[in-house]
């Protein structure tokens, strides 16, 4: 049967090329989940589903304005879809794959992606409204029944999220090897799969442990979590506060040269200025701590990450989000940090999967707290 005119040609979802074919020497001494069969095709199938998104957000808006407080969402669109090789003129016909193809792969896949893909399927259907400006971004992600997504978005049964918890717990645990009696401070512990994580890895290296989120929601949440982790033995090691990095540590009861490690997953990228948190956190170190993030990365400056849809709907200013290694080593060290290092080796991971996006970063505290 001929396909009709311009139909996407109905093929089933495939990965470019097959796992075994992928030079893996980069993943090698990471944890199993951090670069698997299962990540690989989850990390596919979310690019293309996120680039159907799009596109079908800009054909939704058709010829319709978009709001002027909107206009970095729309350009994120055009950007993601210039970065696929696609052209968001040509409609929803552009894309690789049809849509049936599409939910098959996630009907197959999608459960060990958490809410990974309802979350993006939630954007999608409020995106033209959102550039019209009919919608809020926050009342579309935050709202009341959206907060049971971001609870399995976080939680360590993700397979699409759960590696970059493994990678910077990884990371803290050669950042401090020998070492123990650690006084550890978790910024933006959410709902604290990133604190099992750590817990998991150090276990009991850890002497103090203050678990923190700005929400509290999710600080109920992850304060739940890390209880039970933890054990009614050791419950006398945790602290839990809100904290928001936007504003200055000491104020909030953190005092400088306080802590050996402050962690933080996929939360230092939001602070509205960078520079001025990155030196709030070296301050609360104490000589020879680190700073020990596990962040999405731009596999080069400029490029798109897909899962970056999700958040595009939340104002910010274009400099926030995402960095590449280079821009996160340029804002370590202008902040004093020294000795900054990434799990995995970026450059390598990036020779060998041009779309490679997560990294532990470990930046060390040099000399006393700063002033």
């Amino acid at each position: 049967m001929n396909e009709a005119a311009g139909a996407i040609p109905a093929r089933p979802f495939r990965t470019a090329v097959p796992y075994a074919e992928l030079d893996l020497s980069p993943f090698a001494d990471l944890p199993a989940p951090c670069w698997s069969p299962e990540l690989f095709v989850l990390d596919e199938l979310i690019a293309a589903v996120v680039d159907r998104g799009c596109l079908r957000i800009l054909d939704e808006l058709g010829e319709h304005d978009v709001d002027p407080r909107r206009v970095g969402f729309h350009r994120f669109l055009r950007r993601r879809l210039e970065d696929a090789g696609l052209r968001a003129e040509d409609g929803a016909r552009a894309a690789p794959f049809p849509d049936d193809a599409l939910a098959a792969a996630v009907a197959e896949h999608g459960a060990a992606a958490g809410s990974t893909f309802e979350l993006i399927e939630r954007v999608v259907s409020s995106g033209a409204a959102f550039l019209r400006g009919e919608v809020d971004g926050p009342a579309v992600l935050f709202a009341r029944d959206a907060i049971e997504l971001w609870e399995r978005y976080f939680d360590e049964a993700n397979a699409a999220y759960h590696p970059i918890n493994l990678i910077a717990a990884e990371a803290a645990s050669r950042a401090f090897a020998g070492r123990s009696d650690l006084r550890v401070l978790e910024v933006g512990g959410g709902c604290g799969s990133g604190a099992v994580a750590l817990l998991d890895r150090l276990g009991d290296r850890i002497a103090s442990y203050r678990f923190t989120e700005p929400f509290p929601s999710f600080l109920r949440r992850g304060r739940a979590r890390v209880e039970e982790r933890l054990g009614a033995a050791s419950r006398e090691r945790l602290q839990v506060s809100r904290v928001d990095l936007d504003r200055p540590l000491a104020d909030q009861g953190v005092p400088p040269g306080s802590v050996d490690l402050v962690f933080a997953v996929n939360t230092v990228h939001v602070a509205r200025d960078l520079d001025a948190s990155l030196r709030e956190l070296r301050r609360a170190l104490a000589p020879g701590g680190a700073l020990v993030l596990g962040e999405g990365v731009r596999p080069r400056p400029g490029l798109s990450v897909p899962i970056e849809l999700v958040f595009a709907l939340l104002p910010q200013d274009d400099a926030a989000g995402f960095r590449d290694g280079a821009a996160w080593r340029r804002a370590l060290e202008g902040a004093g940090f020294g000795d900054v290092t990434f799990l995995p080796d970026l450059d390598a991971a990036v020779r060998v999967y041009p779309t490679y996006s997560m990294a532990g970063i470990i930046a060390k505290s040099e000399g006393s707290a700063a002033p």
